[in-house]
C-alpha cells in the first residue's frame, strides 16, 4: 500500500502545469521576439529568451471562434462542425482538456471564450470575457442609435426546450425569466398586434398617441432576503461571493434546476443551477455608443479580456495539476486611446507592404500596438504569479494567437498574416532556454503535445500530432505539411491552403469575389484609405490584394524569397513541379480528412463596401451549423 501510494505521488508530482495564451488577432511579427523593433513587448519577448521559439507555425483557420474550436478539438474546421464564424461546437464534441480534468488536472478558462456552450463543462472555472468585445451590437433602423435588442428578442425562446430536455428520474425546478416586455418595443412581436384602441392609458401618463404606442428585484426573490440585505440592490450589480439561495438548497435535495431567459444576477451563483440558458444581454443592456454620436463600438466592458486571468491562476485549488486557458481580447478591435502606457508613436509603426503608408493607417496601427502592448504586460503578470508560486519551472507555458491582425489583408486571409502564429514555449524543467526550430507545426497540434506532456494517449478522432520531440531536439521533423481553411467570416468565401515551410499553395474555391476583410477591419481607418487611394487608382498591387475580383484560382507562394506573397507563380512553368507536388498533398489531405466545398453559399452579413450590417440575415447568437443546415456535417 505505501508503495503504490508513492509511485502515485511521483507521478502526480512529475506531471506539468500547462498554461495556453491566446492573443486575438495578433500578427506573428508583432512582437519583439520575431524581430519588431518597437512593438512593445519585453514579457513576450521573455517567454522566447528563456524557452523556444517555433519560426514555422500555422493556425489552421484564419477566423477568430473556429480556430478556438479547432485548437480545442485537435480536428480541422471542417470536421468540428462550427467551421463558420460564430458557430457553437455541436453536442457530445470531445476535447483534449476533458481529457486533462479525467487526468486529475484543475481545468480554467479566463478572458475570450467563443465557442458556445457545450463544452463548458470541461472547464472546472470558466471567467468569460464580455463579448460586447468583438461582435457588433444592433443598430437602430435609419442610422438611429443602438437599441436594446436581444437575437432572442422574448428572452423565453429558450423555455420549452428547457423542460423538454429535463431529466426524467427527478423532481425539477424550473427559474423561466423573460425579456418581455422590457424595451427596447419594435413592430411585429405580437399577431394579431394589439390597436391604438385596446390601450388604456394610466392616469399618471397623459394620453397622447406617442404614449399609446410606445435586477435588484430578482436577488431579491432567489436570496428571499430584501434588496438592502442581498449586496445587489443597486441595478446590473452582481450578488456578491457566497451568496445563499433557496434554489441551492432544492438542488441539495435532489431537484433539478433550471434557468432560461434573463440572468442579470451575475456570476456567483451560476452553479445553484444544473443547467443555465441565459437570454442576451442586449435585450436590456444599451451598447456602448461612439464619441459624438457616432455608431457603437465592439468595447467589452473589461476592455483587454485578460483582467481575470490573474484570479483565476490564484484561486487554483493547489492540490491539483492545472490547465488555464487565458484567451484576450486584445488586440481585436475597436480601438481606443489610453490602452496602454507610455503610447506607441506614430514613428514606431511600421506600415507592411499591403496597407497604404497614410496618417490614418499609422494611427490605426499605433493604437493596434498599443492592445499588444497591453496584453503583453498580462503575460507578466502571469510569469510573475506562475514565480510566486513555486511553479514556473514545471509549467509548460505556449503563446499563440487565433488569426492575423484585423487589417485588410491580412486576417481572414490565406496569406502568412491571416494564418501564420507566434508560437513560443516556455518550460524551464524541460526546454533549454534561447533555442528556435524550422520544425513546421499546426495548432492541431496544441492538444496531442499537453496531452503527452501530461502522459497521456491522444484519442484516435484527434489528428495533430506532438511537438514533444522538438522540444527535446529542435532539428526534429514532426510534419511536412500544415493545412489551413478560410471559410465564411461575415462574407461568404471558402478556399484552402498547405505550406511545406518553404512553399504555400492556396485554393480560391469562391474565386469571383474580392477577398474582402473582416466587417470590422472593413469599417477601420485603413481600409477607408485603401478605398479612397483605390478610386484613385493609387494602390499597389500588394495593397489591392484584398480588392482585386475575380482571384487567381491556385496562388503560388515561395515563402523564402518572398514572404510578403507578392509573386503568384502558379502559372510559371518553372514551378510546375512544385505546384503538382504542393496540390497532390493538399487532395490527400482532403480526402483523409472527408473536405468539401458547400453548395451552397452563406449569405454575406455586412456590406463589402461599407462594413455595414445587413439585419436581414444577421442574427445574434448566430445559429449554429445544423440550425443554418440541418447537419453538423457535409452540406
Amino acid at each position: 500500500m505505501f508503495l503504490v501510494l508513492f509511485v502515485s505521488m511521483q507521478v502526480v508530482a512529475e506531471q506539468p502545469n500547462l498554461v495556453l495564451i491566446i492573443a486575438d488577432d495578433m500578427n506573428w511579427e508583432d512582437n519583439g521576439a520575431y524581430g519588431h523593433p518597437s512593438i512593445h513587448t519585453p514579457n513576450i519577448d521573455r517567454l522566447a529568451e528563456e524557452g523556444m521559439r517555433f519560426d514555422r507555425a500555422y493556425l489552421t483557420i484564419n477566423s477568430c471562434s473556429p480556430s478556438r474550436s479547432s485548437i480545442i478539438t485537435s480536428r480541422y474546421p471542417h470536421n468540428t462542425g462550427a467551421e463558420q464564424l460564430h458557430w457553437a461546437l455541436p453536442p457530445d464534441t470531445k476535447t483534449w482538456v476533458e481529457r486533462l480534468q479525467d487526468a486529475g488536472y484543475y481545468t480554467a478558462a479566463a478572458g475570450k471564450w467563443h465557442m458556445g456552450d457545450r463544452i463548458r463543462d470541461h472547464f472546472d472555472t470558466i471567467k468569460e470575457a464580455d463579448g460586447a468585445g468583438f461582435m457588433l451590437p444592433t443598430p437602430g433602423a435609419g442610422g438611429e442609435p443602438a437599441k436594446m435588442v436581444a437575437s432572442s428578442p422574448s428572452g423565453c425562446e429558450d423555455w420549452l426546450p428547457v423542460l423538454e430536455g429535463r431529466p426524467r428520474d427527478q423532481p425539477f425546478f424550473l427559474w423561466l425569466a423573460a425579456l418581455d416586455p422590457h424595451r427596447e418595443y419594435e413592430e411585429g412581436s405580437f399577431e394579431p398586434a394589439h390597436t391604438i384602441d385596446d390601450v388604456i392609458v394610466p392616469v399618471h401618463l397623459p394620453d397622447t398617441p406617442g404614449v399609446r404606442n410606445g435586477s435588484p428585484s430578482r436577488s431579491s426573490i432567489i436570496t428571499s432576503r430584501y434588496p438592502h440585505n442581498t449586496g445587489a440592490e443597486q441595478l446590473h450589480w452582481a450578488l456578491p461571493p457566497d451568496t445563499k439561495t433557496w434554489v441551492e438548497r432544492l438542488q441539495d435535495a435532489g431537484y433539478y434546476t433550471a434557468a432560461a431567459g434573463k440572468w442579470h444576477m451575475g456570476d456567483r451563483i451560476r452553479d445553484h443551477f444544473d443547467t443555465i440558458k441565459e437570454a442576451d444581454g442586449a435585450g436590456f443592456m444599451l451598447p456602448t455608443p461612439g464619441a459624438g454620436g457616432e455608431p457603437a463600438k465592439m468595447v467589452a466592458s473589461s476592455p483587454s479580456g485578460c483582467e481575470d486571468w490573474l484570479p483565476v491562476l490564484e484561486g487554483r485549488p493547489r492540490d491539483q495539476p492545472f490547465f488555464l486557458w487565458l484567451a484576450a481580447l486584445d488586440p481585436h478591435r475597436e480601438y481606443e486611446e489610453g490602452s496602454f502606457e507610455p503610447a506607441h508613436t506614430i514613428d514606431d509603426v511600421i506600415v507592411p507592404v499591403h496597407l497604404p503608408d497614410t496618417p490614418g493607417v499609422r494611427n490605426d496601427l499605433r493604437l493596434y500596438y498599443d492592445e499588444i502592448g497591453r496584453l503583453d504586460r498580462y503575460v507578466g503578470k502571469v510569469m510573475t504569479e506562475l514565480e510566486a508560486q513555486g511553479v514556473a519551472d514545471n509549467t509548460l507555458v505556449l503563446f499563440i494567437t487565433d488569426n492575423g491582425r484585423p487589417f485588410p489583408g491580412y486576417k481572414t486571409t490565406t496569406y502568412e498574416g491571416g494564418i501564420k502564429t507566434p508560437w513560443v514555449v516556455r518550460w524551464p524543467a524541460k526546454v533549454k532556454a534561447g533555442q528556435t526550430t524550422p520544425s513546421l507545426i499546426s495548432s492541431v497540434d496544441i492538444g496531442p503535445s499537453f496531452l503527452a506532456a501530461a502522459g497521456l494517449h491522444t484519442p484516435d478522432q484527434m489528428v495533430g500530432v506532438s511537438m514533444m520531440p522538438v522540444l527535446q531536439d529542435p532539428s526534429v521533423v514532426i510534419r511536412d505539411y500544415a493545412f489551413a481553411e478560410d471559410d465564411w467570416h461575415d462574407y461568404t468565401d471558402h478556399g484552402r491552403a498547405v505550406m511545406d515551410g518553404d512553399w504555400k499553395l492556396i485554393r480560391n474555391d469562391y474565386d469571383d469575389l474580392p477577398n474582402t476583410p473582416s466587417a470590422d477591419a472593413g469599417r477601420s481607418p485603413s481600409w477607408v484609405a485603401l478605398t479612397a487611394l483605390n478610386k484613385q487608382g493609387k494602390l499597389t498591387p500588394a495593397q489591392l490584394r484584398c480588392i482585386v475580383a475575380p482571384r487567381s484560382r491556385w496562388e503560388l507562394y515561395d515563402l523564402k524569397n518572398d514572404p510578403d506573397e507578392i509573386n503568384n507563380l502558379a502559372s510559371s512553368a518553372a514551378h510546375a513541379k512544385t505546384l503538382h507536388r504542393m496540390q497532390r498533398a493538399l487532395a490527400d489531405w482532403a480526402k483523409r480528412t472527408a473536405d468539401y466545398i458547400p453548395t451552397v453559399r452563406t449569405p454575406d452579413e455586412f456590406d463589402r463596401i461599407t462594413g455595414e450590417p445587413d439585419h436581414s440575415v444577421r442574427r445574434r447568437p448566430r445559429p449554429d451549423k445544423k440550425d443554418m443546415f440541418g447537419t453538423y456535417g457535409k452540406y
